[in-house]
């Protein structure tokens, strides 16, 4: 006689996974990405948080204000390119072994201002500003190795008096090297500025304004487009 057992199966039903939530980042473009290489960097055309980067290209010229040859070693000297955002802040800082002379690198951005400077070995030039618009950008940095700056700030006296209390438009700065003939610069009037490269060395600086002369302020002027201080008084009766 056959005897019926009943076996009960059962089947248990495991619950719907949610696929994972997107995330810039992930190799998909999704909705407010403008793109997504699958990684979390930037400067590589598309943004840590999934923009769209292009191209500033940085350009340098290496030179000297007296001319000549440029002080490298072995034909190579080491660049430094750093970047700045407009709030001061710095995105990026690439260190590389170039030929001695000009050259370019390429930076990768997302589109606004940015503010470039160049160290080449021990030489720093002034920040460039920089525009990058979608599409691409560029700057162009010059760097004189053997020239500095002379930052002048001046007052007229006796009774503290500046351009607008004395109602000038114009000002001259005589500049004269040591062992030089004295350059004569015309500029727009102010109380402080910046003077054009001027040679490194030794060299004294005057302001010559509604007719009267500061005393000669001696300078050193440093190399490497640094910049020296020079406080100046006018005696104007």
């Amino acid at each position: 006689m056959l005897r019926v057992i009943p076996v009960f199966l059962v089947v248990a039903c495991a619950e719907p996974i949610d696929p994972p939530e997107p995330f810039c980042g992930d190799g998909a473009i999704d909705i407010g990405e403008a793109c997504d290489d699958g990684n979390f960097f930037s400067a590589d055309g598309c943004s840590a948080s999934c923009f769209v980067e292009h191209p500033l290209a940085v350009t340098w010229q290496l030179a000297k204000l007296g001319g000549g040859s440029l002080p490298c070693l072995d034909n190579q000297i080491e660049i430094e390119t750093v970047l700045h955002d407009g709030h001061d802040n710095e995105l990026e800082h690439i260190t590389e072994a170039r030929r001695c002379g000009d050259g370019q690198t390429v930076l990768q951005r997302m589109a606004g201002d940015y503010r470039v400077t160049l160290h080449a070995g021990d030489d720093v030039g002034q920040p460039v500003e920089a525009h990058l618009d979608p599409g691409g950008g560029s700057a162009a940095v010059q760097l004189l190795v053997d020239a500095g700056y002379v930052d002048v700030y001046w007052l007229a006296t006796p009774v503290d008096e500046d351009c607008a209390h004395l109602g000038a438009t114009a000002l001259d700065v005589i500049i004269t090297p040591d062992g030089a003939a004295p350059m004569t610069i015309e500029r727009p009037c102010s109380q402080t500025f910046r003077t054009p490269p001027l040679p490194a060395g030794k060299a004294t600086v005057q302001v010559k304004v509604i007719g009267a002369s500061s005393l000669a302020a001696e300078v050193d002027i440093p190399p490497r487009e640094r910049a020296t201080f020079a406080i100046l008084t006018v005696p104007v009766m």
